[in-house]
């Protein structure tokens, strides 16, 4: 590289030889509009996996800790190196492959119950995970397979809505799988399902509807879940089809 540090076209082209899998995804992912020297691309590059560094405990934390009972100074000496976990940050670098500016909702896809299922949205505003009745049906389900849920429940248009019961079902993000309560509901929708709090807690993800994105950490990695955002506002036309009586319900995937 210090031969050639004067040919940025030949520095482009040797940059991703040395990238491990996850960054390689990030930089087939690029637009060839953005870049436009080796500078900016190292730029890139350390923006967007800055998030990725360990970070130590501050000073303050480590003047505070004290020595358990029973535990031995080695011990206590590696608890005190002991670094937390990748943080979860969105830069302007996030929003590349999306168009600006926007309102559209966040949207992904998850394995539940073993199926890839398209159209999930991710509402961290919701306190109860949510699958329609539609999706139900389509991952083969039937009705014993419901425990009984009591509960009332009141939808986005403030009305009460029927409730089928509850399942709970093996959810897949990316690499990590968590078990998720769904109550499942005969209603309208332009999704399949609701990822709510619970979920958000239980993988330990963070959102952005700005950036369209959900990232949540592995080991001392930052992992993210990703949607186009053509599929997004796909969901606004059985939207409109029911609301021009069209469409009863949203489709399972």
């Amino acid at each position: 590289m210090v031969v050639h540090s004067k040919n940025e076209a030949l520095m482009c082209k040797v940059f991703p030889s040395s990238l491990g899998p996850v960054v390689m995804r990030w930089f087939d992912g690029l637009k060839e509009c953005p870049i436009n020297s080796f500078q900016e691309l190292t730029r890139a590059f350390g923006a967007r996996f800055v998030t990725c560094n360990r970070v130590p405990h501050p000073l303050d934390s480590l003047l505070s800790m004290t020595m358990r009972k029973g535990e031995t100074l080695k011990a206590y000496s590696d608890r005190s190196r002991v670094e937390v976990r990748p943080a979860l940050r969105f830069s302007d670098e996030d929003k590349v492959g999306t168009l600006q500016p926007h309102d559209d909702a966040l949207v992904v896809t998850l394995k539940i119950g073993g199926y890839d299922v398209k159209r999930v949205s991710v509402d961290q505003g919701s306190g109860a995970e949510i699958m329609y009745h539609d999706l139900y049906k389509g991952l083969k389900l039937r009705p014993e397979h419901l425990a009984c849920y009591d509960c009332p429940l009141v939808g986005f248009d403030g009305k009460a809505i029927i409730l089928k019961g509850q399942i709970r079902l093996l959810v897949q993000g990316g690499l990590e799988v968590v078990e998720v309560d769904f109550i499942v509901v005969d209603a309208y929708s332009p999704y399949t399902a609701i990822m709510a709090r619970p979920w958000f807690h239980a993988m330990g993800v963070v959102s952005s509807t700005l950036h369209l994105k959900v990232k949540y950490p592995l080991g001392d990695q930052v992992e993210e879940l990703i949607e186009s955002q053509s599929m997004t506002r796909e969901c606004l036309v059985p939207v409109i089809r029911h609301q021009s009586g069209g469409e009863s319900s949203a489709y399972a995937e």
